[in-house]
C-alpha cells in the first residue's frame, strides 16, 4: 500500500493589499477570517501595485517558516473562478 504524504501546516498567514488608502480591505479581511486566519497573522499594505516595495509583505516573508501557509485574497478569487 502506498504511503501518502501528509501536509503539515504550522501557521496560516494572510496578506491583504489595496491600491490606495481610500480603498477598503473589508472584503479581503472577511475572506481571511472565514479561513480562520488569526488576526495577528494578517498583514496589510495600502499602496499601488506598480512596484513591489510592500513593507508588510516583506515582514510576512521574514516571519514565515517552512511549513507555514500563506493565503491572499487574489489566491482565493482565482480558486473560486477556476483560474
Amino acid at each position: 500500500m502506498e504511503e501518502k504524504e501528509v501536509l503539515t501546516i504550522a501557521e496560516i498567514y494572510g496578506y491583504v493589499r489595496v491600491s490606495t488608502k481610500e480603498q477598503n480591505e473589508d472584503r479581503q479581511m472577511i475572506a481571511l477570517r472565514e479561513l480562520a486566519v488569526p488576526e495577528r497573522n494578517i498583514f496589510i499594505d495600502k499602496q499601488s501595485g506598480k512596484d513591489f516595495e510592500r513593507p508588510q509583505y516583506k515582514k510576512l516573508l521574514r516571519k514565515m517558516k517552512k511549513d507555514d501557509l500563506p493565503v491572499s485574497y487574489t489566491h482565493l478569487r482565482a480558486h473560486e473562478t477556476g483560474a
